[in-house]
């Protein structure tokens, strides 16, 4: 989460002349509401089913880059049928700059929107923690504290 997949995942698309999926976009789409309505409405575990429902059909994609969202490789067995179907990618950020891009944007993000500083900080940590395990079976890792979006796709196949 805040890390750039979506932006960058673009960028990586467009160079590589590849159609781009984001993964919440598709669940909102075949859910007909928000991510941010599925975790208020369904809870988080439906938006799980979603999630692996949609990381199913799109992995089945030729010629597709796919911005997952920053749980998808942490539940179902996902990082299995990521590294299966494709290259994927870990976008390397400390749990200080993912804070400073998230305190932002967090209004739109259901694990955070209701969070104050203090919590927000602590809750980054925790969850980078927990998830990294997962993150680190990428089949590339790339440190995205100074590199820019343009840069960062063109790092993934050097």
């Amino acid at each position: 989460m805040g890390c750039g997949k979506t932006l960058i995942g673009k960028k990586l698309a467009e160079k590589l002349k590849y159609d781009f999926y984001d993964i919440d976009t598709e669940i909102e789409k075949i859910a007909c509401k928000s991510v941010i309505k599925i975790f208020e409405e369904d809870g988080e575990s439906r938006f799980r089913e979603f999630e692996k429902q949609v990381l199913l059909s799109l992995s089945a994609k030729n010629k597709a880059v796919i911005a997952t969202g920053g749980g998808t490789p942490c539940f179902c067995n996902n990082m299995e049928i990521i590294k299966k179907t494709g290259l994927s990618v870990y976008i390397k950020l400390s749990a200080e700059s993912l804070f400073e891009r998230l305190e932002t944007t967090k209004k739109t993000r259901p694990l955070i929107a209701s969070k104050n500083k203090s919590q927000l900080h602590s809750f980054i940590t925790e969850l980078l923690k927990q998830r990294e395990p997962f993150y680190l079976k990428a089949d590339r890792i790339i440190k995205g504290e100074k590199a820019n979006a343009n840069n960062i796709a063109s790092l993934i196949f050097n």
